[in-house]
């Protein structure tokens, strides 16, 4: 059984927003699915034409022909081996017409650069990616520039998986390990608990009111006991330390190929993108982060269960 049978991937025509195109066809040949190119053009083209550099007296037939081009260009010029529909929406919120097409056309992921044309800072400031992320009912594969998967040979040989031990980052969890299913790639399951070991004369020790680690052990075990996964190489990792800081740096120095974590932990929804550890990790990661929205909907939340617990 394929978890993920059609892949959306966004462009706004833009040469950083093409990084998530070569993200989408390797996921799109290991998983089978069909994937699609969409650029959302504004209708009120007379008012938006910088955007593009189309000329003030093009209509918005022109514009989409010229959009449609162009990206028939970038796919040329990739020299893409899958194949790779495309489609150009014309609304004037890009973020409002990935989510209406997403729905519409029953996508199971969403992948998309967080550059862009509105640059890496202004990416929990109102930007496509925020709101798509916000209203997404599926995952979200946010890729923040990095190196090209093709021109720099990425190799997907592990997936890092951050948890809270609440039930809720399973739905990381089990997304991750479904990403990691058809690579044969590693899974790391890391709990960061806060604070820092404290020293005494060169002789390491623990708050007393702070969990062991052998207790975090314990508890990330039996969250996700590897036996659950026959097949899928586990492992479990602790840090104590920051959340975020701890979480990108596994990252950096293990070469996860993407971070799959989820939006909804012990944090509040609404509190997604107002300092949470999942829009940190956004932020400041080198790395594609595949964020599963806490509001998934549930029947997707039951196909990724039952997928990642099933041998391939």
């Amino acid at each position: 059984m394929q978890p993920i049978h059609r892949i959306l991937v966004t462009t706004d025509l833009s040469e950083a927003s093409e990084i998530a195109l070569p993200w989408a066809e390797i996921l799109g040949k290991r998983f089978g699915a069909r994937v699609k190119l969409l650029c959302v053009i504004n209708p009120n083209i007379t008012d938006h034409y910088p955007y593009f550099g189309f000329p003030e007296t093009l209509d918005v037939a022109v514009a989409r022909g010229d959009a449609y081009n162009r990206m028939a260009r970038i796919i040329q010029e990739r020299s893409l081996d899958h194949e790779i529909d495309i489609e150009v929406e014309a609304n004037p919120s890009p973020s409002d017409g990935i989510i209406k097409t997403a729905d519409r056309e029953l996508f199971d992921l969403i992948v998309m650069s967080t550059h862009g044309r509105s640059g890496l800072d202004h990416l929990l400031v109102g930007s496509v990616t925020e709101r798509v992320v916000q209203r997404s009912k599926v995952p979200v594969l946010c890729v923040r520039g990095g190196p090209d998967p093709y021109m720099e040979g990425v190799r997907m040989g592990s997936v890092l998986c951050p948890t809270d031990l609440s039930e809720h980052s399973l739905r990381g969890i089990r997304a991750g390990i479904m990403l990691a299913r058809p690579f044969q790639a590693q899974v790391d399951i890391l709990h960061v608990a806060p604070g820092e070991p404290g020293e005494h004369a060169g002789v390491a020790y623990m708050h007393a009111d702070e969990p062991s680690l052998w207790e975090l052990r314990d508890r990330l075990n039996k969250l996700v006991p590897p036996s659950e996964f026959p097949g899928v190489n586990i492992q479990h990792h602790l840090m104590r330390g920051q959340p975020t800081r701890c979480i990108n740096q596994f990252a950096d120095e293990n070469g996860s190929a993407l971070i799959a974590i989820s939006t909804h932990g012990h944090e509040a929804v609404s509190d997604f993108f107002l300092g949470s550890t999942t829009e940190r990790v956004l932020r400041h990661s080198n790395h594609p982060v595949f964020v599963v929205p806490s509001h998934v909907s549930e029947y997707r939340v039951s196909a990724l269960i039952d997928i990642a617990v099933s041998a391939t």
